[in-house]
């Protein structure tokens, strides 16, 4: 019995026969299905490739029998391919949800700072020639001690450490006892990017805010009711408001009429969009698990027609640009889904072969 190297490490190949006929072997995808594998191998300058073989379980385990022709005598080989199916990358690397993967959130930071560039580049492609959209960011900082943290913004940034000097041996030697230090509560400080878009026109007026509220804005009581002070500030200044509300955890931050809409909707995400010439009538797009994302208009001046945005297939870029695909689909989602949504999600997972 001969052991070949693959050129995938999590698959073992193992010849019987002719063990005395030297041979290289190797497995590759096969590129009609991105599920199934081919071995080959190179025997006397001759190249004899497998039948496909579909992956259809974790482990695919199988063999063949090859004739080889060497010097107009048949000689008999047999391949044992043994390994993981991931190993040849035929698990999607595409979105396998309709709509918003619910577990986005794991890598809420990555999908945030990705979308609102997406989103910008989407706008940008469409507004008139005096416009322009602008990814825009703050620092906030999150203090707390133990566990629970709370947001604020730093009036001051110190942008070099302050050094200490310690004492030296002959200096302690030299002082009298000093009172020793209370013992501090230990703070820790957290500095988070809050990051949104704008779309200004060539005098730098606000026409719109884009908002994709994040789970700080859902969780966090200080923190909520900063971006809901916010909010009234933007819709004073006589700007839109559209608001992306993409996040499962935390209490919805939209006013009551407009949670009312969506829960009756069935919805557990949704955007609102307010237009500043009618900020009574607002535009609500539930987000469900089970459906496409909504393309969403979003308003410019009165002059101006609104620009269509497709935001799932802005999610989708997402997801195949930042490798989701990758990302942990045993981890408990919380909240928890309801018992058959929780179903239907690892069924998903299951025909694309993430679980």
């Amino acid at each position: 019995m001969t052991m070949m190297v693959s050129p995938y490490p999590a698959f073992t190949l193992t010849s019987t026969g002719c063990a005395s006929m030297p041979f290289t072997a190797g497995v590759s995808s096969d590129a009609r299905n991105p599920c199934s594998c081919r071995v080959y191998f190179a025997a006397n300058q001759q190249t004899f490739t497998s039948r496909s073989m579909a992956l259809n379980s974790a482990s695919a385990v199988t063999s063949w029998a090859f004739l080889c022709f060497a010097n107009a005598s048949a000689r008999a080989f047999s391949l044992r391919v043994r390994g993981n199916r991931d190993s040849l990358s035929c698990m999607t690397t595409k979105n396998p949800f309709p709509g918003l993967n619910p577990f986005f959130e794991q890598q809420w930071r990555d999908a945030h700072t990705s979308l609102i560039l997406y989103l910008r580049d989407a706008l940008q492609e469409r507004l008139p020639a005096d416009l322009v959209a602008r990814a825009e960011e703050e620092e906030v900082v999150a203090i707390g001690a133990g566990g629970s943290a709370t947001t604020y913004r730093p009036d001051v940034q110190v942008r070099e450490p302050r050094t200490v000097k310690e004492p030296g041996a002959t200096d302690a030697a030299a002082s009298p006892p000093e009172t020793p230090a209370t013992e501090p509560i230990r703070v820790f400080v957290e500095a988070e990017i809050e990051r949104w878009l704008e779309i200004r026109d060539d005098t730098g007026r606000l026409i719109t805010a884009i908002e994709v509220l994040s789970p700080s804005n859902k969780l966090e009581l200080l923190e909520r009711d900063r971006y809901l002070r916010k909010r009234r500030t933007l819709l004073s200044g006589g700007a839109n408001l559209v608001e992306l509300d993409l996040v499962r955890q935390g209490t919805w931050v939209f006013p009551q009429p407009i949670r009312n809409v969506l829960e009756r909707a069935g919805a557990w995400g949704g955007v609102c969009v307010i237009r500043a010439a009618r900020p009574g009538e607002q535009e609500v797009y539930p987000i469900r698990l089970r459906e496409r994302l909504p393309a969403i208009g979003v308003p410019l001046r009165s002059s101006d027609r609104d620009i269509v945005l497709d935001l799932q297939r802005l999610i989708d870029q997402c997801h195949e640009r930042g490798r989701y695909h990758l990302l942990n689909y045993r981890l408990a989602l919380e909240p928890p889904l309801a018992p058959e949504d929780a179903a239907w999600v690892n069924q998903i997972l299951r025909e694309h072969r993430l679980l």
